[in-house]
C-alpha cells in the first residue's frame, strides 16, 4: 500500500493521520482533517460544550494577540524610525 492509500485508508477507517513523519501537519494546512462535525455528530461524540470553550479560548487568545499587536508601530512607521532614519544620519 502506498503512502497515499495509507493516510486515506487511516482517515476514513480509524479517523487518524499518523503522527510520523509531518504528514498530519501538512494535511491540517491543507484543511484535510481527519473527522468532521457530521461524523462527530452521527457517532455522537461531539461535546458541545467542549466545542464552546475550546472556541472561546481561541478567540481569547487571539483578542490578546491583536491587543498586543495594535501597541506597536506598523511596519511602515517602524522602518522610517528604526532604518531609513538612522541610515540619513550615518551619510
Amino acid at each position: 500500500m502506498g503512502q497515499i492509500q495509507k493516510a486515506v485508508f487511516n482517515k476514513d477507517t480509524f479517523s487518524h493521520h499518523d503522527t510520523q513523519g509531518g504528514f498530519h501537519c501538512i494535511a491540517a494546512g491543507m484543511n484535510w482533517s481527519p473527522t468532521d462535525y457530521s461524523l462527530l455528530k452521527c457517532l455522537n461524540i461531539f461535546d458541545e460544550n467542549l466545542f464552546k470553550e475550546t472556541s472561546k479560548k481561541l478567540d481569547d487568545k487571539k483578542n490578546h494577540i491583536n491587543s498586543l499587536v495594535n501597541k506597536e508601530l506598523n511596519l511602515y512607521t517602524y522602518l522610517k524610525k528604526n532604518i531609513y532614519e538612522l541610515k540619513n544620519i550615518s551619510t
